[in-house]
């Protein structure tokens, strides 16, 4: 920004790297450590935790700024420190327009020209401020502690006896397993070998499809389905303003984890051998994965669709379709290059937080906020659909080349 805009041109490293060193590197400290935590913990490490970090540590530091606080009389403040450059600002602006009231804003911000200006000479560090910041490295020691209680390696529990037991066995539970297997084989080959019977190459479109909506599915509580379908007959039920802002919104949202397991189930589970060397994998198998993430998500966001055929919205029914069509296609192509699900998790909900749920209409996939279908957004996605489409079938083919 200071290159573009060439208000000075020298550039003094220190400034940049002390506010860094101050305010970031803290924050990082105690994100790096509760990282490790949620790896640590059997329900924190799966998309779960992905969501409950995004909404009860991420959403809450960017909606709600948090003054500094005193805790036994020692200033402590934000896990980002924001606030800090906030106030700073503010300050500077306050002395230079004592008459003038102003509101601070940050993040993505539409203004109209002209703009007026005024200099900011910077953040008056103190020991204060030095201080507000150690604290959050103080957090940071008893969470690595706790998951270093909490961690026992990597041997994945393994059931036994109706009991879940780690992954270590010992050397007579091993030559007991050995041996029953060669037994096993001893009896296979000492009985007549069977004829095979003649295999028919038949491919039902179909009957794959409810495969994988049971692939997609399974595991779901009884609890999961009725909460979706709570979230449906809001929809219909609730004033449109309130259906369209947020319990929409929140009905694409609880299938998230459903749809980020989208063209990695292969690579996770290790079958990507069987997958991969079936009959036409490429012509058969995405069309028929991608649908099945098409049809959880019309059904999960059906709601609003009826209501946009009551009232008769023909432009609001395409837009929404067009969002139906967008969520598969991007759950399988990030599934499908990133190999793996928290790419999709972690944008998925970046791009709904701030395109529904915070109203910028730009990255509003759904069409809900106000002046989105007007300037062809639904539209762009559309394009976006198709280039991600493209993707899917490119990395998919180079997978099953390899």
């Amino acid at each position: 920004m200071q290159l573009l805009r060439q208000e000075d041109l020298t550039i003094d490293l220190g400034s940049f790297v002390l506010p860094m060193v101050i305010i970031i590197l803290p924050g990082m400290f105690a994100l790096s450590a509760l990282a490790v935590l949620f790896e640590t913990l059997p329900v924190l490490r799966t998309g779960f935790g992905n969501i409950l970090f995004f909404f009860c540590i991420w959403a809450p530091t960017v909606l709600i700024s948090i003054p500094t606080f005193d805790i036994f009389g020692l200033p402590v403040s934000s896990f980002t420190g924001r606030e800090i450059f906030k106030d700073s600002i503010s300050e500077s602006y306050k002395h230079l327009f004592p008459q003038t009231p102003g509101v601070l804003s940050d993040g993505v911000v539409l203004v109209e020209e002209p703009l007026q200006t005024f200099l900011w000479s910077g953040v008056n560090w103190s020991w204060d401020i030095f201080i507000s910041r150690i604290f959050w490295i103080i957090i940071a020691i008893p969470l690595l502690l706790l998951a270093a209680v909490a961690f026992r390696g990597f041997d994945k529990p393994i059931r036994k006896s109706g009991k879940w037991q780690l992954g270590f066995f010992s050397r007579k539970e091993v030559s007991s397993y050995v041996e029953n297997d060669k037994n096993k084989w001893i009896e296979s080959s000492n009985g007549r070998v069977a004829a095979l019977s003649k295999v028919t190459m038949r491919f039902h479109a179909w009957d794959m499809l409810k495969v994988e909506l049971k692939l997609m599915l399974k595991g779901q509580p009884l609890w999961w389905y009725a909460i979706a379908f709570l979230f449906i007959v809001l929809t219909l039920f609730a004033p449109l303003p309130l259906a369209k802002g947020i319990i929409a919104p929140l009905a694409w949202l609880w299938p998230v984890l459903l749809w980020s397991n989208m063209g990695v189930r292969e690579i996770r589970y290790n079958t990507r051998d069987i997958i991969f060397s079936s009959p036409a994998p490429l012509q058969r198998q995405i069309p028929v994965s991608w649908l099945a993430g098409l049809i959880v998500a019309v059904l999960t966001g059906s709601g609003l669709a009826v209501r946009y055929m009551v009232e008769g919205d023909a432009s609001g029914l395409l837009a929404w379709g067009i969002g139906a069509l967008f969520i598969p296609s991007l759950a399988l192509a990030m599934g499908v290059w990133t190999r793996s699900n928290k790419a999709f998790e972690a944008f998925y909900l970046l791009i709904m937080f701030t395109g529904t749920l915070n109203k910028e209409k730009w990255m509003d996939f759904m069409g809900v906020v106000d002046g989105t279908i007007e300037a062809g957004v639904p539209y762009v996605f559309l394009m976006v659909t198709v280039g991600l489409l493209v993707l899917v079938v490119w990395g998919r083919g180079r997978q099953v080349r390899r």
